[in-house]
């Protein structure tokens, strides 16, 4: 795990993951976004890869659970369903790059070339901060090609240091704009 930057990081222009947009932080982000403390972006890569690992997850589970082709179906009508609220949503606040559109950057470090779209995102934004699940192949807590590296946990860490009212303002926020107060469903 790494350490929360200091006060002094920008944490203006943000580039979250699909590994994030598909995790427990995505409202908490999205909320930061909405309320105006950072702006975040993606792309249609972004878009595909949450789709796509979306999709993986569904199949893979109903062959772990030997469904039949009818349970399958019903699963992934309901997958579509939340695929669509989520995207619906997010495409309210977050802001679309093209990942292609960016010069030429040094990205041999990342050892998956699925990773590399990632990181062009993060470049055509102009980002200062990618926040990504992705430990494995992203050094959190470090600067890549000029984009500070960050879990979902310690970037909200680093918000809330940042923006002392933040988390109350997205904790209310997300009270008044979720059902009952409750956590919406994750794609």
């Amino acid at each position: 795990m790494s350490r929360p930057p200091d006060r002094g990081v920008a944490l203006e222009r943000v580039v979250l993951d699909s590994s994030v947009l598909l995790g427990g932080y995505r409202l908490q982000l999205s909320a930061g976004a909405a309320l105006g403390y950072y702006t975040v972006y993606w792309s249609s890569w972004i878009v595909a890869e949450l789709v796509r690992n979306r999709t993986e997850w569904i199949a893979v589970r109903a062959v772990s659970d030997r469904c039949d082709l009818a349970e399958l179906r019903r699963r992934f009508r309901e997958s579509r369903r939340r695929v669509n609220a989520v995207m619906d949503d997010l495409a309210r606040t977050l802001r679309s790059v093209d990942y292609a559109q960016t010069s030429r950057k040094d990205l041999n470090w990342l050892r998956d070339r699925d990773d590399w779209p990632i990181m062009q995102t993060a470049l055509a934004a102009q980002a200062d901060t990618l926040v990504t699940d992705n430990s494995r192949d992203f050094p959190l807590g470090e600067q890549r090609n000029g984009i500070l590296i960050l879990g979902p946990a310690e970037f909200l860490a680093a918000a809330y240091a940042k923006f002392p009212g933040a988390e109350a303002a997205i904790r209310q926020y997300l009270q008044a704009t979720t059902p009952s107060g409750r956590s919406a469903p994750n794609a």
